[in-house]
């Protein structure tokens, strides 16, 4: 564990007071965060000791555990494995909402976002060909990945596709963002940090708020956590085996301090009563 802010204390925050008057939110992004990265995405499950841990904080009273991911709802919540939980899920970076009760709601994509978006799967598949590793089909975005590829192989994908996608990007509102082993072609207008803001957007400001990610989409969560300064009591959490630029507060690497971590914060949940 490494504290990348001089100004933030670690043992204070976790150590604010816990009760069911005092509510607590825990942001989790998925891959790379709770499960470890894959070349097969639909083998990416939680570290071991994850999922124990996430659901007793998700039936803890006072706790409110949050999923945030750029795969599908439906998608993450089979992966995590706890669909006896209390757990929200955020998915499509803030484009798909699955809420505890099973209630879905969604943030409609335009038309022509719609059609550039099939148009960029078609040329992907032409390019890489059918390969269900590489090509990644969501709701608001088209995804190819390099993961496992011979380093010179994945500079030569990663420039390809940049090469066809970029055009798409002009005639709608569309971008392209590079995550960890791939690119992803995306609708503008939403990204994790937006689902951070809807659900702080009716929070008390004595609500102790923790975002935890891994890569440049979950800067947007952290961004939009810290432009909140109602909320004192708050964390933004880097998981990764190595460092990288970050406004995070606080760098665990996975996953024996990821496991410290939610392992502390049911001991602070625990606090008041137990």
């Amino acid at each position: 564990m490494e504290i990348l802010r001089h100004d933030f204390d670690y043992d204070s925050f976790m150590e604010a007071p816990a009760d069911p008057d005092r509510p607590a939110l825990l942001m989790l992004d998925y891959d790379g965060t709770l499960a470890p990265f894959v070349q097969k995405r639909d083998e990416a499950v939680p570290y071991e000791g994850v999922r124990e841990r996430v659901h007793e904080i998700a039936v803890t009273p006072g706790n409110r555990v949050v999923i945030i991911s750029g795969r599908p709802t439906a998608e993450v919540q089979a992966l995590l494995g706890l669909p006896e939980s209390p757990i929200e899920y955020w998915g499509a970076h803030g484009w798909e909402r699955l809420l505890p009760n099973g209630v879905t709601e969604s943030y409609p994509l335009g038309n022509a976002e719609r059609e550039h978006l099939t148009d960029a799967a078609l040329q992907a598949t032409s390019a890489i060909g059918s390969d269900e590793d590489a090509l990644e089909i969501k709701p608001t975005s088209v995804a190819v990945h390099w993961r496992g590829l011979p380093e010179e192989d994945a500079r030569q994908r990663r420039e390809m596709i940049e090469q066809i996608w970029r055009p798409l990007t002009a005639g709608a509102e569309l971008e392209l963002h590079t995550f960890d082993g791939g690119i992803e072609l995306r609708a503008q207008g939403r990204n994790k940090g937006d689902a951070v803001r809807t659900l702080l957007s009716d929070a008390p400001p004595e609500t102790v708020v923790a975002y935890l990610g891994d890569d440049q989409t979950d800067e947007d969560a952290f961004q939009a956590l810290r432009e909140l300064p109602r909320f004192t009591h708050r964390a933004c959490v880097l998981v990764r085996p190595e460092l990288r630029d970050s406004a995070a507060d606080l760098w665990l690497h996975p996953p024996d301090e990821l496991l410290q971590w939610l392992d502390r914060w049911m001991e602070r949940t625990r606090h008041d009563g137990s």
